[in-house]
């Protein structure tokens, strides 16, 4: 999920900088691939049981 976009009538971002809050499928994810800032960390399962699927 990204927090603080911002879009203008066509579609463009309006924002200076995005903050990513969550990342999905966490337990997918490439060993040598991190944020650097604190975000929730969701895997597979918790995100299929939030769409309810």
């Amino acid at each position: 999920m990204v927090k603080g976009v911002n879009m203008n009538a066509r579609g463009s971002c309006l924002c200076k900088t995005v903050e990513f809050t969550t990342q999905i499928y966490i337990d997918a994810k490439p060993e040598n691939y991190a944020f650097s800032n604190k975000t929730k960390n969701m895997t597979e399962k918790e995100v299929l049981e939030a769409f309810g699927i």
